[in-house]
């Protein structure tokens, strides 16, 4: 990418995807320069801090939006608090990239980018998943190949909470829940994949016994415009070890298989089982780092060089069928058997 001058950031909240792959992904940044993260716990932004080798540390949000110095934030904050501090950072002088989902509500939405375009700056969601260069490689293969109409797209995604029953994401609070946190990324997949748009929706989840919609598993199928059926089922009720992500993915075509068997994976390689006719192979797309990818992507825009930050109207899209389908697993919602008790 072009050369451009360091934009500075500092982070509000010390959240474990910022720990662990933001963090990383600005520090390894050529364009980026991490100058101070903020908590609510001083303890917890000095640790995080001196651990990561990041100049500053405030005890509170509003310190970390004063300092002159720092150009953009991240925002890993509960889902809840998106919005309220987003609009904080713009209002604040900051370029702001919030993380995914941006919002929990589409007039929410509305509000951040009108406060973004009041101080002519920067906003957008953080949403990795639009830059993972194995999907973009996958696209552009099955574009070259005679497999037919995309029929059928399944994808799962699934992890392990069972022994964190005061994980941030089951708690009782606006935007909580499986299909806030891993739906996000199921539904990218499809309408990425499918190249279509959901028509029709009907689904099912299971809640967090003692919440009023915090679900920790859902199964969603959905008609697209295309006429492909698709369907999607996840949560945080794996059998397997904490942050081991069980994430398949198949495609159907008129002609032909692929089988994906970690969507998400942010490795070198991304692997796909491509079964047609008789035959079987299997390829191989190089895929980078998909944090930094979105990182360098937001630095380029606050310096107004090109760049691929999604429009408001493609976040808005997405976000108002995510939260067509939380509603009608809620609509669709029985006594019997759909409350699920976090006790190890």
């Amino acid at each position: 990418m072009k050369r451009i001058k360091p934009v500075t950031w500092g982070i509000l909240g010390t959240a474990f995807i910022a720990e662990k792959e933001i963090i990383p992904a600005l520090l390894a940044s050529p364009v980026s320069s991490l100058l101070a993260v903020a908590s609510r716990s001083r303890e917890k932004a000095k640790n995080l801090a001196s651990n990561a080798g990041i100049p500053r540390s405030y005890g509170n949000y509003d310190e970390l939006l004063a300092d002159g110095n720092i150009e953009a934030v991240y925002i890993p904050l509960p889902n809840h608090l998106h919005a309220q501090y987003a609009v904080k950072a713009l209002e604040a002088g900051k370029h702001v990239l919030v993380e995914k989902p941006a919002v929990i509500s589409l007039e929410e939405l509305d509000m951040v980018y009108n406060a973004s375009i009041k101080k002519g700056l920067v906003f957008s969601e953080a949403f990795m998943f639009r830059y993972h260069d194995g999907i973009k490689q996958l696209q552009d293969y099955i574009k070259g190949q005679n497999f037919g109409k995309i029929r059928n797209i399944s994808v799962e995604l699934w992890i392990n909470l069972k022994a964190q029953p005061g994980n941030i994401r089951l708690l009782d609070l606006p935007g909580s829940g499986a299909i806030f946190d891993l739906g996000t990324y199921t539904l990218a997949f499809i309408r990425i994949l499918s190249n279509s748009e959901p028509e029709k929706i009907d689904g099912y989840a299971v809640y967090k016994k003692g919440t009023i919609k915090t679900d920790v598993a859902f199964s969603v199928s959905m008609i697209m415009r295309n006429g492909s059926l698709c369907n999607m089922q996840g949560g945080f009720i794996s059998s397997r070890k904490a942050q081991d992500v069980l994430c398949p993915a198949t495609l159907l075509f008129d002609k032909a298989e692929i089988q994906i068997p970690n969507f998400l994976s942010n490795m070198e390689t991304y692997r796909c089982i491509i079964r047609m006719d008789n035959y079987e192979k299997v390829l191989y797309f190089h895929t980078g780092n998909y944090y930094q990818h979105e990182i360098d992507d937001f630095a380029a825009a606050v310096r107004r060089e090109p760049s691929n930050l999604a429009s408001k109207e493609d976040i808005a899209m997405h976000l108002n069928s995510l939260f067509s389908l939380a509603d009608l697993c809620f609509k669709n919602k029985t006594n019997n058997g759909s409350n699920y008790d976090f006790k190890v």
